[in-house]
């Protein structure tokens, strides 16, 4: 039982070390114009997307779209 935990554990940390975020730097769209909604997904942890307080409040990014 031990191998098998060591070998999930093992293939879980290798498989998330190659990881990409996918919508790092892509375009987005958002309900409101407060703040952009490429702060979502700028990958600075400084800065976010904030929604209004009601409803329906959406968020979309582009991930066919490249740099």
């Amino acid at each position: 039982m031990k191998k098998i935990t060591f070998l999930l554990t093992f293939l879980l940390t290798f498989s998330l070390s190659f990881a990409q975020n996918v919508a790092l730097n892509k375009t987005g769209t958002a309900s409101t114009a407060s703040q952009p909604a490429n702060n979502a997904f700028d990958g600075d942890e400084g800065s976010r997307w904030e929604s209004a307080f009601e409803d329906p409040q959406w968020i979309y990014v582009d991930l066919t779209g490249g740099l």
